[in-house]
């Protein structure tokens, strides 16, 4: 069989923008390796891909201590370049959490405390064979109703490379497309469709076999599976955690 045909999918914008030889932009910030790619309207067409900045804070070894407070002066950089000073923030943790690899977004949602008058509000949409409503239509409707001026979207990314596998953020004003990395688009959440400026943040928890097995005997349709390592649940639970926390230290008013 010939496996050339085969593309392994991968969410993370300096991924995709290495194998194009796109312009980026790579530096070491507080001993994290921090990468920029940035999309205008003609890249993005050329790849298929969405126009936005994406921001990626990556670590080679065990967890960064400090992972917590460079990810919050990261949000509050790119919201700040959004014209954002002091955000009404909807944050939306996307996900089926009866699966683990997709609890990311339900379970940093669990982790971030709502006060009475909080400036944060949270919303679990699920999955449409859950609920039988859109993740999109769900979030388009509250967005109408409470009108938040800033919406962070929380969810599980593809990679094409394993050892990015829970050790690397990705934040993009792009927006994200619900169940995108399986192939099961719907519609785009982003500031167009919302008319709300959108960060979505995102931790590769996912990759196809045809990333992992080069040259193997397996047809393309086995290729595109899924696949995640069995101690991914640790870096699930850390990692919404420390998302949670940033988001709170961010956008949350004293």
């Amino acid at each position: 069989m010939n496996t050339a045909q085969f593309t392994p999918y991968s969410d993370l914008a300096f991924e995709f923008s290495s194998e194009y030889s796109l312009p980026h932009k790579s530096y070491k910030k507080q001993g994290i390796l921090v990468k920029e790619v940035n999309l205008d309207d003609h890249l993005a067409r050329r790849l298929g891909r969405r126009a936005g900045q994406y921001i990626t804070l990556e670590w080679t070894k065990a967890m960064p201590v400090n992972i917590t407070t460079l990810l919050s002066s990261q949000l509050k950089t790119m919201s700040t370049g959004l014209g954002l000073s002091s955000p009404q923030v909807l944050c939306i943790g996307l996900g089926n959490p009866n699966f683990l690899v997709d609890r990311l977004g339900t379970l940093c949602l669990d982790n971030l405390t709502i006060s009475p008058h909080s400036n944060l509000t949270k919303l679990y949409p699920s999955i449409e064979s859950v609920t039988g409503i859109s993740s999109f239509d769900m979030i388009s409707a509250v967005v109408q109703k409470i009108k938040p001026n800033l919406v962070i979207v929380i969810d599980t990314l593809a990679t094409y490379k394993l050892s990015r596998i829970g050790s690397c953020i990705q934040l993009t004003t792009a927006g994200i497309s619900p169940g995108g990395g399986v192939g099961n688009d719907q519609p785009h959440i982003s500031r167009t469709s919302l008319n709300v400026p959108v960060i979505a943040v995102g931790v590769p928890l996912l990759i196809s076999l045809g990333s992992i097995f080069k040259d193997c005997d397996l047809t393309d349709k086995e290729l595109s599976v899924q696949v995640m390592p069995k101690d991914v649940d640790k870096d699930i639970q850390s990692l919404s955690s420390i998302i949670a926390q940033s988001i709170t230290q961010t956008f949350a008013k004293s």
